[in-house]
Order: structure tokens, then C-alpha cells, then sequence
């Protein structure tokens, strides 16, 4: 089975920012998904049919830098990366807005919700990356991405987690296990 993670931070005061670009991706992948909240893993859970599969969405609610607990929860109940597909989507200052990447989970270039689930689950997984540019201030990166997004960004902002919605899509259908 396909696990979609979208990374995000919990509550209303993240919601419109880059940093939650994971949960944006997955309420756009599923509109109609029925999202429910899983003590275990902290996590909200929810099954979604994506190119005739069953997939099963995950918005930790942990906040981002202690992604990788939930996710290695979530995991844990159903068998571990040997019997799931991993799926990571999340904001990625290295790319321009508008953009997305697609990498393996190999590096955590600086992101702390990456770096935390490799920590817990290892670097077997895919990443997608959404393009959120990076500050003109150096050092403000954080400010940056909990900060949020203008009127003018929102369009930009809209066609990224639109590409990652289509690029999940595409991984799925292809039955796709890695990015080699």
C-alpha cells in the first residue's frame, strides 16, 4: 500500500503558510477525504482512491520537526517500509516557487521534517518537493516559511501543489518504488 505523507504543522495559525505545503497537497489530492485522528501515531489518517488504488493519506500533528515519530508509527501498524510505499510531500526552499522536485529520500537538505524521518524510517521513500524559494535575508529561513503567504504568492504557490498533486498521482499509476 501507498502512504501519503504530507508534511505541515498542526493548528490554525500554520495553515496558509509554505511550511504546510504537505497538508495543502494532500486536502487537494483528496478533497473528499474523511480525515481522522489516530492517538497512536498522532497523526490524521485517511484512505483515499488515487489511480485505482487505495492509498492511505497521513497529516503528522506532531509539528514538523518530530514528523518522523508519527510517520514511523503509522508504519508500524501496518508493516513497516517492507509492506508500504512511502511518500513524503513537503515545502523545499532549494526550488523556486511554482516548482516542484522529485528526489529520493536520500538528504535532508536543511529540512527538518525530512531529516526527522529519516532518523526514524531510514531514507527508503520519495520525496516530493514543492518549490517555496528561499528568504532574501539570510538566517530568516524559518520566519520564511512559517510565515504566511502574501495575495500576490498565492497563484504561484497554487501551481506547485497542484504539480505535486499531479506527481502522486503519476508515482502511483506507475506503481512506482523509488525514483530510479
Amino acid at each position: 500500500m501507498y502512504l501519503i505523507v504530507g508534511l505541515g504543522n498542526p493548528g490554525e495559525k500554520f495553515e496558509k503558510t509554505r511550511h504546510n505545503a504537505g497538508f495543502l497537497a494532500l486536502d487537494s489530492l483528496a478533497p473528499q477525504a474523511k480525515w481522522e485522528h489516530d492517538k497512536y501515531s498522532n497523526s490524521l489518517l485517511a484512505k483515499a482512491q488515487i489511480s485505482e488504488q487505495t492509498v492511505l493519506l497521513c497529516k503528522p500533528q506532531t509539528f514538523m520537526n518530530e514528523s518522523g515519530q508519527a510517520v514511523q508509527a503509522v508504519l508500524a501498524k501496518r508493516g513497516g517500509l517492507a509492506e508500504n510505499t512511502l511518500i513524503v510531500i513537503c515545502d523545499d526552499m532549494d526550488i523556486e516557487p511554482g516548482e516542484i522536485k522529485l528526489r529520493n529520500g536520500e538528504f535532508a537538505k536543511g529540512h527538518n521534517g525530512i531529516k526527522s524521518i529519516i532518523a526514524h524510517v531510514g531514507k527508503n521513500f520519495m520525496r516530493v518537493g514543492i518549490g517555496v524559494g528561499r528568504p532574501q535575508d539570510k538566517g530568516t529561513e524559518g520566519e520564511h516559511v512559517l510565515k504566511p503567504l502574501a495575495n500576490s504568492q498565492q497563484e504561484q504557490f497554487g501551481q506547485g501543489i497542484a504539480q505535486a498533486v499531479q506527481a502522486a498521482t503519476e508515482l502511483i499509476s506507475q506503481n512506482k518504488t523509488s525514483l530510479e
